[in-house]
């Protein structure tokens, strides 16, 4: 019995004290790791940037210094991104409307992701449909044709933001090039 009260007591000294002087704990200075319900939200809002009308939502996407790195675009081996930072991928955007000019109702499906602390990494699906001839290439293909392809895309995620710092993307364009009807090595 001589047991009990002790015990009782030093439990409440301990609650008193505990809730005298609470201790938080410390977030890291760059943020917390993603969790797994942030990734298939950041992907999508990473890919919808190059849907048709998406280019809008790239403040909320990515961050001011985003680097983006497009084999398509740059040569192996060049240390030198597509885009250096948002503003530059915005007019990229722009200027091509990604399944470059010639297509509309474009859209991206996530097929699967995979994360670790910041890096996403993110298989997806392009769905799209011709709309004239295809990046001044005469295209076979006829306006309203519906062509699809793939690619991976490798994100950094800035975590104090969640937003996208840098992005290595990597498709199977010569899908897109054989459903729209073009030889890419013709000269």
């Amino acid at each position: 019995m001589h047991f009990l009260p002790v015990s009782i007591f030093s439990t409440l000294l301990f609650a008193l004290f505990s809730s005298c002087h609470p201790v938080e704990p410390t977030p890291p200075p760059c943020g917390s790791c993603l969790t797994s319900s942030e990734i298939l939200p950041i992907a999508t809002r990473w890919l919808n940037v190059f849907s048709t009308g998406g280019r809008y939502d790239l403040p909320n996407a990515a961050t001011e210094d985003v680097q983006y790195w497009n084999e398509e675009f740059t040569y192996p081996g060049c240390p030198t991104p597509f885009a250096a930072n948002r503003s530059q991928l915005w007019d990229i955007i722009g200027e091509t409307a990604h399944s470059w000019t010639t297509c509309t109702n474009i859209s991206f499906e996530v097929v699967s992701a995979w994360s670790s602390c910041d890096r996403i990494a993110v298989r997806w699906r392009e769905h799209a449909v011709i709309s004239s001839g295809v990046n001044g290439n005469a295209s076979k293909a006829n306006p309203g044709t519906p062509i699809m392809f793939s690619g991976i895309d490798l994100l950094t995620v800035d975590l104090a933001s969640r937003k996208v710092s840098n992005a290595e993307t990597s498709s199977d364009r010569i899908n897109y090039y054989a459903a729209a009807g073009i030889d890419p090595f013709a000269t």
